[in-house]
């Protein structure tokens, strides 16, 4: 009995606490049914693109609560469509401290601990890559990388640092003093020849500058030329060359245009180096066998053809074929536009003179004859 009613005592303050909310005009809501969150995973061992439906109403069961015999049965409450995406990787971007985070392990429950879901931790890189088949050149050169900015100032300001991919990794490379006042042009000497690679999908021969100190104002660039020079005055063989369709024997004296010369002869001279870099200034060197006497009353014209990808293009004519037949060896001054679909992709190359071979690449070159006699190399 007294137990009774130290239980109904107890309750007073509860009943009376009902009675001053009803007072105020609220009302006891009615039952609601219990809500928890649920999670879904698919069977191990299914191919990556299967996915599962779990529709809406679907009933899932709980085990009992300590003292009771029934399962709690819950129900979802919508479609749910489980798939076998997880999640891969979690970064926090810092825009305003120029910051990142890598938050992978704790957002994928591989380290139990929380994050600062907007706060950075760690400096954001910044780099500049520029490509240009040049660099794979392998001659001693000199790159100057010219850069046009509305801002200039703000790009003399940085901290900059210039590096090359060596196949292993990025070698740091000094651009070479020339105003100490002023980054651009920027200038290297000595410039290695560079390994090929990937970056963001495409593979090239990439040159890549880091910036170094904070970026409290990002400089507008309009445009960036590069310019190689190129210093070589060592003879090199061609690769191969023709007579007509005879291949020639570069060791030995040889007749360009054969023994009997006949109108529209052929003379090809292939060199996979030196015969189409964009802008190249290439000298094709002729010496004269001295023991066979050369006919110097002319008479002889010769035409140089460069192949565009589809066919022979004229790119210069002997203008004086009434000269010695040995002047017309000499290579004459050329311009000639390639097309873009044919290497080199370049829009301009030169040919000069008799001394020396300088820059490099793939196409032929052919030599034409308008009868009579020309001697042999």
């Amino acid at each position: 009995m007294a137990a009774t009613v130290s239980d109904r005592l107890n309750q007073v303050p509860e009943k009376n606490f009902l009675a001053f909310l009803d007072l105020l005009g609220t009302q006891i809501l009615p039952p609601q049914p219990a809500r928890v969150p649920l999670t879904f995973y698919l069977a191990s061992g299914i191919p990556e693109t299967t996915t599962a439906l779990v529709p809406a109403y679907t009933q899932i069961s709980a085990p009992p609560a300590e003292g009771e015999e029934e399962e709690v049965v819950f129900e979802t409450a919508s479609d749910l469509l489980v798939t076998p995406v997880q999640l891969q990787a979690v970064f926090v971007r810092d825009l305003k401290e120029d910051k990142y985070s890598d938050r992978t392990l704790q957002a994928t429950g591989k380290i139990d601990s929380s994050f600062l879901a907007f706060e950075g931790d760690s400096a954001i890189e910044h780099f500049l890559y520029l490509a240009s088949e040049l660099f794979t050149l392998p001659a001693p050169k000199t790159v100057t990388l010219n850069i046009a900015s509305s801002n200039a100032a703000d790009w003399n300001k940085l901290s900059l640092d210039w590096s090359y991919w060596d196949g292993k990794g990025w070698q740091l490379l000094p651009p070479t003093p020339t105003n100490p006042a002023s980054t651009n042009p920027v200038t290297f000497a000595n410039f290695p020849a560079i390994i090929p690679h990937t970056v963001n999908g495409l593979k090239a021969a990439w040159l890549r500058v880091q910036l170094m100190s904070s970026l409290t104002a990002s400089p507008q660039i309009n445009s960036i030329t590069a310019t190689v020079n190129i210093n070589r005055n060592n003879l090199t063989t061609p690769d191969r060359c023709f007579f007509n369709t005879i291949p020639i024997d570069l060791s030995k004296d040889f007749y360009p245009f054969g023994e009997q010369p006949r109108f529209n002869d052929t003379f090809y001279i292939a060199h996979d180096e030196a015969l189409s870099q964009p802008n190249a200034a290439v000298t094709i060197a002729v010496t004269l066998s001295e023991r066979i006497p050369v006919r110097s009353d002319g008479g002889v014209q010769l035409v140089w053809e460069t192949w565009n990808g589809s066919s022979w293009e004229e790119c210069l004519r002997s203008s004086d074929s009434s000269g010695p037949a040995s002047r017309l060896l000499a290579v004459e001054m050329w311009n000639s536009p390639f097309p873009k679909s044919h290497p080199p992709k370049s829009t301009e190359k030169a040919i000069t003179g008799c001394a020396f071979a300088s820059l490099l690449a793939t196409t032929e070159l052919r030599r034409r004859i308008n009868p009579l006699y020309l001697p042999p190399l």
